[in-house]
């Protein structure tokens, strides 16, 4: 079990989590770059459409924002669409 939740109290364990996410997407063949810092997203129409790396930019269909707590920033600057 990675998480507990319930209406009083929500903890997660995020290295059982990020390894059951890593093993997920590896599985369904996603791509995963590690250590690549993110210099700017890459916005057309009010969506995110990809991200700018200091080694160029890469686009997608869709772009996970996975900055811990600070996630936040993101949402006020570009909200998108919720899940």
């Amino acid at each position: 079990m990675c998480a507990i939740s319930s209406s009083f109290y929500a903890q997660i364990d995020v290295h059982l989590l990020l390894n059951a996410l890593n093993a997920a997407c590896r599985k369904l063949s996603v791509g995963i770059l590690e250590n690549c810092r993110i210099t700017d997203l890459l916005i057309d129409n009010d969506e995110a459409i990809g991200v700018k790396t200091k080694n160029g930019e890469l686009l997608s269909e869709g772009v996970v924002v996975a900055s811990g707590y600070s996630s936040f920033r993101f949402t006020k600057v570009y909200p998108g669409k919720s899940c």
